[in-house]
C-alpha cells in the first residue's frame, strides 16, 4: 500500500547562498544557540575559532567518512571538552545543513559526515561557511 503523504511530498528548490545564510541565522537566534549550555553567552568568534580548529584537526588527522574520526569528534577534541562550545558549534552546523538542504528539521551532523560518498571538499566547505556565519552573526562577532 502506498502512503499518500510520501507520494504527495515535493522537495523545495535549494536556496541561494544568501537565503540559506539568513535562514541559518534566523534559526540560530530562534533556538537561542548563542546561549550556551553553561548559562552564559557564546560569542560568534568563539564558535568560529572552534570550527576552524576542528577543520585543521581533521586535516592533520585525516578524514574518512566511514570511520569514527568525524566532525563531531574533532569539535569535542578541539574544544577541550567544553560541552557548551562544541554542542553550540555542532548545532550551528546542523542548522546550516538544514537551511541549505531545505530539510524540515536540523540535519544530524554525524549522519551527514559518515554518509558514503561524502567528500573532504564538502566537509571543508561546511566548516568554513559555518565559521564565517558565526563570525558575522554571532554575538560580538567580527561582522558587528
Amino acid at each position: 500500500m502506498n502512503d499518500p503523504m510520501l507520494t504527495a511530498t515535493t522537495l523545495r528548490a535549494l536556496p541561494c547562498a544568501e537565503t540559506w545564510r539568513q535562514e541559518t541565522a534566523r534559526l540560530a537566534d530562534e533556538q537561542r544557540l548563542w546561549s550556551g549550555a553553561h548559562g552564559g553567552v557564546l560569542t560568534g568568534r568563539e564558535i568560529a575559532d572552534l570550527l576552524v580548529a576542528a577543520r585543521r584537526h581533521l586535516e592533520a588527522e585525516g578524514w574518512r567518512p566511514t570511520e569514527f574520526n568525524g566532525v563531531v569528534e574533532a569539535l569535542i577534541d578541539e574544544s577541550g571538552g567544553d560541552l557548551a562550545a562544541w554542542t553550540a558549534a555542532k548545532a550551528l552546523v546542523e542548522l546550516m545543513l538544514q537551511a541549505r538542504s531545505g530539510a524540515p528539521r536540523p540535519v544530524n551532523l554525524d549522519a551527514w559526515g559518515r554518509r558514503a560518498g561524502r567528500s573532504w571538499t564538502e566537509v571543508c566547505w561546511l566548516l568554513r561557511d559555518a565559521a564565517q556565519l558565526a563570525r558575522e552573526h554571532g554575538p560580538l562577532g567580527g561582522g558587528r
